[in-house]
């Protein structure tokens, strides 16, 4: 029921988040929402289901000014032992649908949309709001002069999304050789998705207790074995304390992995989160 000129809540929270990350003094940064996650919404049940979202979706990016979508489906392959094939169907067609979406907006519905929510925010009674009414206003008269951004949609999987034939578990670098549901996982999205997302986001994080990842063969698999193009690689970093009894490989690390990111024409890095406790800083 939310409209331009009615948003909900969480409507205009996002777009406030998009108008900060836009107004940041260092410089201007993209606005991405993630979709999915840890949570049961990330289950979507049925192909209708999710070309349903998808409309939905291409409406939440247009009311909040975004500049896309993360794709933050960390659970599919649970989901596909739960409940079928059915699921990674509805997720392709979900990803699918959102991109379809975001290449109907024009730059006419996209002013229009800015333009319809200046013209009722300049019509609102409400005087508590009327200082942050304006501040907002200044900022969709921006917006609208600047024209639609290119839209942006991204994959986000897990470290073995897309393993080594040959050594299934060169990601790592001691040698557990655990299996997990979610191994290859990618080769189940990439090749029928590959051409609808702009970036891969690795979760290069969440490892078991007492593993260690080797970042460059992890890169290595996903462009070699999984065809990902390297300029769409992001490598994943959490920093601090982790959850599930997974330790951080430290700031040296990370550097060294950013190093080699640096080498080639990779995509670059991402930080999941920093969960800073008082013994990790």
């Amino acid at each position: 029921s939310s409209t331009v000129e009615k948003p909900s809540a969480s409507v205009v929270s996002i777009s406030d988040f998009c108008r900060m990350s836009r107004q940041f003094p260092g410089g201007p940064k993209r606005c991405i929402i993630g979709l999915g996650g840890w949570s049961d919404w990330a289950r979507l049940g049925s192909v209708e289901n999710a070309q349903k979202l998808a409309k939905l979706v291409g409406k939440l990016v247009q009311h909040t000014f975004a500049d896309g979508i993360d794709m933050d489906f960390e659970h599919l392959a649970e989901y596909q032992a739960n409940y079928g094939d059915v699921e990674i169907d509805a997720y392709l067609a979900l990803v699918q649908g959102i991109r379809a979406e975001f290449d109907a907006i024009t730059p006419e519905i996209w002013s229009q949309n800015a333009q319809a929510r200046i013209a009722a925010l300049k019509a609102t009674k409400q005087d508590d709001f009327q200082a942050w009414n304006k501040k907002f206003i200044a900022y969709l008269q921006e917006v609208d002069a600047n024209g639609p951004p290119y839209f942006e949609l991204v994959y986000t999987t897990r470290f073995n999304a897309f393993r080594n034939p040959a050594d299934p578990f060169d990601y790592e670098k001691n040698g557990k050789g655990k299996k997990y549901i979610t191994d290859d996982e990618g080769q189940k999205v990439w090749p029928k998705l590959g051409g609808a997302f702009d970036t891969v986001n690795i979760m290069s994080y969440d490892q078991d207790a007492g593993m260690t990842l080797n970042f460059q063969n992890i890169l290595t698999n996903f462009h070699v074995h999984g065809g990902v193009p390297m300029e769409k690689l992001n490598i994943g970093f959490e920093p601090g304390e982790q959850g599930g009894g997974g330790t951080w490989e430290g700031q040296d690390a990370d550097l060294a992995a950013t190093d080699f990111v640096n080498t080639g024409k990779w995509g670059g890095a991402m930080i999941w989160g920093v969960n800073p406790d008082s013994k990790e800083q």
